[in-house]
């Protein structure tokens, strides 16, 4: 072997072995770096009587596999996160029985006043206790009803964000599949790119389900359960109109709520898309489906407890026609119109005439004309007995 050829043996080795170290440092250093992926050199030998070695390619070590789990467990995460977090708004707005905020115990509270009213009818302070007990339950199914539709608003809000993210991160993954296509195979900028592209990804799969494909050059096609293209060739691209105040009526059956469309077309058929993992699917189903059920579950609680405090048997004052304790803002409760009924359920407002001095048509019924017999005390037991077949929700 000749010197020149000892020499350039020498120097390509030295410079893999350069190489190499760049390589190792860059593992340690980017242990913790979201998207980089494990990397070494693939080497053969170089031909001919000078010998040496070549480098053929950066590698990147990674188990698709593996990776589409991971992605897969952290869209879950998300999706149930926010879930979680909802449910646990839901068991606040209920309240834990016995500790004095839940519904149960406002009906609960207002039997106990009902009763202790009962035992003492001309007693004044125990009627006036027994009309904060009715205010107090009506307050609590009205605040109620107001936490549902700000959760829905969020939930919205959420949607927005989620959709204008998700249309960032396809443009920039196009923009990598460009750029990938015209990167020398098996380069460090390659690496580098293909790094990017995976941050990226784990970062869409995060909001909705995604499947990968594999295209030549590392370049990659990402559709949507249900087969719903997000981006191949070109990238799809996401739209959504945020609603700025959301009532118990609105819905997206009924036009006043935004669905999801995907280049101009309604999702349609790809309804997986959104109900399948991840944070998206969470929000549409909080805005679309738990929150709605909770609004009717207690709308029906209201129109009952209305009903059951307007009951002539309950009262025998009142007309099949009158209203009774609880009124839809000083209307009779309707059953066609019950949407929406916890958030307008007030107390009757012939207690509050006279500054308070009519509270003695607890005692004598809301129907009666005059306040006659301070001793009666069947209406108020008749009340307190409909809390007790009131007491549950729903």
């Amino acid at each position: 072997m000749s010197l020149n050829a000892a020499l350039s043996n020498a120097i390509s080795g030295l410079f893999t072995a350069s190489k190499a170290s760049e390589i190792i440092a860059s593992n340690v250093s980017n242990a913790q770096t979201p998207g980089y992926v494990h990397r070494n050199l693939s080497l053969s030998a170089r031909s001919g009587e000078a010998g040496g070695v070549i480098i053929d390619a950066v590698q990147r070590h990674q188990n698709e596999y593996v990776v589409a789990q991971r992605r897969s467990g952290e869209g879950q995460f998300a999706h149930t996160s926010y879930l979680s977090d909802f449910f646990s708004i839901l068991e606040t707005g209920y309240g834990t029985l016995g500790k004095g905020r839940s519904l149960t115990d406002a009906i609960n509270t207002l039997e106990a006043r009902l009763i202790e009213a009962s035992g003492q009818p001309d007693n004044s302070s125990r009627l006036s206790a027994a009309y904060d007990a009715l205010n107090k339950l009506s307050s609590r199914i009205r605040s109620f009803s107001e936490v549902l539709q700000q959760e829905r608003q969020k939930a919205d809000r959420a949607i927005e964000k989620s959709v204008d993210k998700i249309n960032a991160l396809l443009s920039k993954l196009h923009t990598l599949n460009r750029r990938l296509g015209m990167t020398e195979k098996g380069s460090g900028a390659k690496a580098d790119l293909l790094d990017q592209q995976n941050q990226l990804i784990d970062e869409l799969s995060v909001m909705v389900s995604v499947k990968i494909f594999p295209r030549t050059g590392g370049k990659i096609a990402i559709y949507g359960d249900g087969g719903l293209k997000l981006l191949d060739e070109t990238a799809s691209k996401l739209s959504f109109v945020r609603t700025n105040v959301i009532s118990a009526h609105d819905s997206v059956e009924n036009g006043q709520l935004s669905e999801l469309k995907i280049d101009g077309q309604p999702i349609g058929n790809h309804t997986n898309f959104i109900h399948k993992g991840g944070s998206l699917s969470s929000a549409f189903t909080v805005r679309d489906k738990i929150a709605p059920d909770a609004q009717k579950s207690l709308d029906s609680f209201a129109y009952i407890l209305s009903s059951e405090f307007s009951s002539t048997v309950v009262d025998p004052t009142l007309s099949t026609t009158d209203q009774g304790l609880f009124t839809d803002n000083g209307q009779t409760a309707d059953f066609a119109n019950i949407t929406g009924l916890a958030g307008r359920l007030v107390v009757n407002h012939r207690l509050s005439l006279d500054s308070g001095r009519s509270l003695w048509r607890l005692r004598e019924g809301l129907g009666a004309k005059d306040e006659t017999s301070t001793g009666r005390s069947d209406i108020l037991s008749a009340l307190a007995k409909g809390c007790i077949r009131k007491r549950t929700l729903g």
